[in-house]
């Protein structure tokens, strides 16, 4: 049986030995398994095999023997093989550690973690396990402090937090301390909170590190109330003066909400010893929340203090000079951060290059890119953004390719600059294509931000069908980014009833924003459904929110020039406003030419103002302006209703005030001879015309009605007003002279809007329908009754241009 036994060993053995051995890494381990040997014996035999040949092992196997060794309790043995193993590997030094822990050798197992520690093996899971079950028996707190203490910076949050709960009644202040120091380290708020209000239940006071944890871990999920609790604590505690507490607690009133800048202010100017980090502060918040007119005086204000401007500082007066398009400011900034030598920085490198490319000067923005060590995706980010913001999208996207090939990885945020080239340029299906294979691609799900780029790629080409299925089946709620985005797709596209429904949500999600209630209410007005723009109005009153009004601003020789719309400050306003003029002349044209609409805002009108008197919506009556743009520009604010109106004709005996505004009715007939009354007069008839008139005009567009009326030519439809006959008569005179010198007399004194005396064709029969607008049935004196052209045209000039037409010789 003994014989066999072996037999089955040399079998199993004999490719741990040979070169090149396939199976060597799971062979070993399934020796103990397959023979009925005693795992001391298996593993004596395998290491002697080993020595006697002379054989090198692989760490695999050398480890599963020294594993066999532990577990044998055969610690001489182990020594001897852990020391001829050259290149050790996480899991030699764990088979050690574990086998003193299962002998209750602590003292020994910790050693080994020491020389573990100092010839740079990080440990892992299994290397914590062991080491505080010897902590927890040896009862040696200070070492298990410190043991916790390396968990948390390199461990995760859940064996952080099983480290945490294992360490139970010898718990002290170090430990509480780090414990909220692992959730800072993984933006865990609202669990450090937690935590804190579970050490003031038990009793445990905090000390400075305790407070300024929880004030920089609850950032992000904290309220202002529990901001100001917080605040009171910290007082009553006596950290108030404590530069690291106060300055948590200025970074966490610039984070609760946008209100809070005036409570971080107030903290900051009450520290009697404020450091690098507590300016830095102040001015980041100025420039995060738009205030860049006070960060760059705040940033003046630093440079006077005895410490040095930072990288933090410059990336944040950077970004503020770029939100108010200050080049010669945003220059200067350069040049301080090129003496600081901070020019290198990633930080400082991203926002030169969003400054530049925010400026306009794309150029710039692309030299500080190349002067700086690409090493993370930050800069990169940057100049994708730039070229996408600026419509460079190919470009961008060239970019893109040539960083995959450096070893820099994108983030989610270069995927939004991805997405952001192919909307700004139209590549639709090349958006839409990326946005599915980002997961699969890059690794990185899509987020909220970039589905909020896919709507605004599909909306600005004018699908909006695919947007909204697009917004419909996104995995989570969409945020108001997204639909504010699909939002703006709805007026593009001139969709009222999505957009209805999508102002609906998004006023759920933000009831005190105005841009909401300022484009849902435009849109109507461009719709002309002016008394549901008045709801929108009418309910953005009720709930108290205010039309913030927009800004603009340049930059003159050092000096901000900020204006909003009809601002009349300004001591040269009137020269800005005949430059405006001519300017918007201009645009006109453009528009015309490239087939483009103006976006006018209704919001501004009050209820009940007449928007036919307001020059604004006069456009298409302004007779300067190109008569296609006109047209264009009346038909775009016309509804459907407007436009049946429009092509509609009605009989005179309906045609009153109310149906012509309420229909929008464009044409008016007096069919069959009928008249305002018997032998009425040419008086009779203009007013009764004027009353008609005023319904039309009274309508938003003020458009007015024609009036229809055969009378200027026969027929006797209208009393004393017949002036000649029809054609049928005038060609029974076989007179073309008289025709000839009628037509004009017709046209340039009594400027009808059309007249059947032009009609040039020969009536066969009566399937031709009005065969009395006819000269005549006979084809040679309808010829002779062309000289009406000529009698049209009048002398034309002997030097005129050929081709241009004439009319009484002008």
């Amino acid at each position: 049986m003994f014989c066999l036994e072996r037999m089955k060993l040399h079998i199993a053995f004999q490719p741990l030995f040979q070169k090149n051995s396939y199976d060597s890494y799971f062979r070993p381990k399934s020796l103990l398994t397959q023979t009925s040997t005693s795992p001391n014996l298996l593993t004596t035999l395998a290491h002697s095999k080993a020595i006697k040949q002379g054989s090198v092992l692989d760490i695999y196997t050398a480890n599963v023997i020294l594993s066999g060794y532990t577990k044998c309790k055969e610690f001489n043995f182990a020594h001897k093989l852990f020391d001829e193993i050259p290149q050790r590997d996480i899991v030699t030094w764990n088979t050690m550690v574990t086998g003193y822990v299962n002998v209750a050798d602590y003292g020994t197992a910790l050693e080994f973690v020491r020389i573990m520690k100092r010839d740079g093996f990080c440990f892992d899971q299994y290397t914590f396990g062991s080491v505080l079950k010897g902590i927890a028996y040896l009862g040696v707190v200070d070492l298990g402090k410190q043991v916790h203490s390396v968990i948390v910076k390199t461990g995760s949050i859940e064996a952080s937090k099983r480290v945490f709960d294992k360490v139970g009644g010898i718990r002290d202040l170090v430990t509480w301390n780090s414990m909220l120091a692992a959730y800072l380290l993984r933006d865990h708020g609202a669990l450090a909170l937690k935590l804190f209000i579970e050490m003031q239940r038990l009793g445990i006071e905090g000390d400075l590190y305790t407070y300024t944890s929880v004030l920089s871990s609850s950032i992000e999920s904290i309220h202002r109330d529990q901001g100001k609790s917080l605040h009171c604590l910290v007082i009553k505690r006596g950290f108030d003066q404590a530069t690291p507490v106060c300055n948590s607690l200025v970074s966490m009133y610039l984070k609760v909400n946008n209100t809070c800048m005036v409570d971080a202010l107030k903290q900051f100017n009450s520290m009697e010893l404020k450091d690098s980090v507590s300016w830095n502060s102040i001015l980041t918040g100025f420039s995060q929340k738009g205030m860049s007119e006070d960060a760059l005086k705040f940033f003046a204000w630093m440079r006077s203090m005895p410490f040095g401007i930072d990288h933090y500082a410059f990336s944040a007066v950077l970004r503020s000079c770029a939100d108010l398009a200050t080049f010669q400011l945003g220059q200067q900034v350069h040049v301080l951060v090129l003496k600081s030598g901070f020019e290198s920085n990633d930080f400082v490198a991203s926002s030169l290059i969003f400054m530049y490319s925010k400026c306009g000067i794309i150029e710039d923005a692309r030299k500080s890119f190349e002067e700086t060590p690409k090493v993370d995706a930050i800069t990169w980010n940057s100049i994708l953004f730039g070229y996408a913001q600026h419509g460079k999208g190919r470009t961008a996207l060239d970019l893109f390719s040539k960083m995959q090939e450096t070893e820099v990885k994108p983030d989610h945020i270069t995927l939004v600059a991805v997405l952001t080239a192919c909307s700004h340029i139209g590549l639709v299906q090349c958006g839409s294509n990326f946005l599915k294979s980002m997961e699969t691609d890059y690794g990185i799900p899509p987020r909220m931000e970039h589905y909020a780029c896919a709507v605004d790629l599909f909306g600005r080409a004018g699908r909006l069908d695919e947007a909204k299925e697009l917004v419909e089946s996104m995995p989570f709620e969409p945020d108001a980014m997204v639909l504010k985005t699909l939002l703006g797709a709805c007026r593009i596209k001139g969709d009222i009833e999505l957009a209805s429904k999508v102002a609906r949500q998004l006023l759920v999600l933000e009831p005190k924003e105005h841009c909401t209630y300022v484009l849902l209410s435009n849109m109507y007005g461009r719709l002309g459904r002016w008394d549901e723009g008045a709801n929108v109005k009418k309910l953005m009153r009720e709930r108290g929110v205010k039309k913030v009004p927009g800004w603009s601003w340049v930059e003159v020789k050092n000096e901000v020039h900020a204006f909003n719309a009809e601002d009349r400050l300004h001591p040269q306003c009137e020269e800005i406003y005949q430059i405006l003029g001519v300017l918007m002349d201009e645009i006109n044209w453009l528009c015309h030419f490239a087939n483009v609409d103006l976006y006018i805002s209704y919001f501004d009108y009050e209820d009940g103002d007449s928007i036919a008197d307001a020059k604004v919506y006069a456009k298409y009556k302004d007779p300067k302006l190109p008569i296609a743009f006109r047209i264009k520009d009346l038909l775009n604010r016309m509804t459907l209703a407007e436009k049946i109106g429009q092509m509609t004709q009605i009989e005179r005996k309906n045609a009153t005030v109310d149906v012509m505004k309420n229909f929008f009715i464009g044409s008016v007939l007096s069919g069959g001879g009928s008249a305002p009354k018997t032998n009425a007069s040419a008086a009779d008839w203009v007013n009764m015309v004027n009353e008609i008139q005023k319904g039309s005009l009274s309508t938003h567009l003020g458009i007015p009605m024609i009036y229809g009326i055969d009378a200027v030519h026969g027929h006797n439809n209208v009393y004393i007003a017949t002036i000649f006959p029809h054609n049928v008569g005038l060609g029974a005179t076989r007179d073309p002279d008289l025709v000839k010198r009628l037509v004009l007399l017709l046209l340039l004194k009594l400027e009808p809007q059309a007249s059947h005396i032009l009609l040039l064709h020969v009536c066969r029969d009566p399937r031709c329908g009005r065969c009395y607008e006819s000269y005549s049935e006979d084809p040679t004196i309808v010829q002779q009754m062309t000289e009406l052209v000529p009698g049209l045209q009048g002398d034309i000039p002997a030097n005129s241009i050929k081709g241009v037409p004439y009319v009484g010789g002008k």
